[in-house]
C-alpha cells in the first residue's frame, strides 16, 4: 500500500474522496467507530475505475499519523484615541509565523459608530466615527494562532 501522508488522509476524512496523482482515487471511510479506515486505491481512465488495492488501516499506523501539533492562540491589541467628530481606521497585524483566527474591538463609549470591523490581511481592522464631544479610546484586537511544536 502507498503511504498517503497525513495531509491527504485528513483531506480524505473531511471530504470522503480525494484525487492522488493522475488517474488514482482513494476513498476512506470510518466504520463502526473502531478507529479503522478502509482505503481503496483505484486506477481511473476514461471515466472507468478499476480497484487496484483495498486495505483496512488502523488509526495510528505508519503513514497516517504525524506527531501531535500543539497550537496556541494569543491576542495582539492596539489602543488608540479618536478625537470628537473624527473617523479613525485602526489595524493590528499578527506577527510573522502566526495566522489571524479572529478579532474584534472594544470601545469605552456609547457615542461611537463602528463602520468597519473585520479581518484584513493577516490581522484585524476597525473603523470608528466618534460622535461624542470628547475623545474616546478604542482597542482593536486580533486573535492569532501559531504552532508551538
Amino acid at each position: 500500500m502507498r503511504n498517503i501522508g497525513i495531509t491527504t488522509f485528513v483531506t480524505l476524512l473531511m471530504l470522503g474522496t480525494a484525487i492522488i496523482g493522475s488517474g488514482h482515487i482513494v476513498l476512506a471511510r470510518d466504520f463502526s467507530n473502531s478507529g479503522n479506515y478502509l482505503v481503496n486505491d483505484q486506477n481511473c481512465t476514461a471515466g472507468t475505475c478499476t480497484q487496484t488495492s483495498s486495505n483496512t488501516v488502523t488509526s495510528g499506523s505508519s503513514g497516517l499519523t504525524s506527531p501531535p501539533v500543539s497550537i496556541s492562540t494569543f491576542p495582539v491589541e492596539v489602543l488608540t484615541s479618536v478625537q470628537p467628530d473624527r473617523l479613525n481606521y485602526t489595524s493590528v497585524q499578527c506577527p510573522s509565523g502566526s495566522v489571524v483566527t479572529g478579532g474584534g474591538f472594544n470601545i469605552l463609549s456609547h457615542q461611537a459608530q463602528v463602520l468597519l470591523n473585520g479581518q484584513h490581511s493577516n490581522g484585524w481592522s476597525t473603523s470608528v466615527f466618534n460622535n461624542s464631544g470628547s475623545p474616546i479610546l478604542i482597542a482593536v484586537i486580533a486573535t492569532c494562532a501559531e504552532s508551538t511544536t
